[in-house]
């Protein structure tokens, strides 16, 4: 077996330390939302119950950055829940948060890398 020359080191640890927003999928996070939030927050339009001291999801997705959303779900306030959610989990619910704006000052997170796909033909 040949030793990790650095470029491949780096793809590698690229591929094990990927952020979970490039993986994350919002459809997954709103079942998780309508699951586990909808009792206490607002999570989609239409919902018609919510408690008073929770607030909306459009409310959080325009004053929470994306990494913000992480840590707190990562470890949520002591009165929510324990959801145990996994890392995939929490990317995919803050992706569905995210769907309804971008906090002041934000940026999105960059699109996942495109893969070297060798099917498709190489220009040049």
């Amino acid at each position: 077996m040949r030793p990790l020359n650095h470029l491949n080191l780096l793809a590698l640890l690229v591929t094990v330390f990927a952020s979970p927003v490039a993986a994350a999928d919002a459809g997954k996070g709103e079942t998780i939302a309508v699951r586990w939030c909808a009792a206490c927050h607002l999570v989609k339009p239409g919902q018609s119950q919510a408690k008073a001291d929770a607030p909306p999801f459009t409310a959080i997705a325009t004053r929470r950055t994306y990494e913000d959303l992480r840590l707190f779900l990562a470890n949520p306030y002591p009165r929510m829940p324990d959801m145990s959610l996994t890392r995939d989990e929490i990317a995919d619910l803050v992706a569905f948060i995210k769907t309804y704006g971008l906090a002041p000052g934000e940026t999105p997170p960059a699109p996942p890398p495109v893969k070297d796909d060798p099917a498709r033909p190489r220009p040049g």
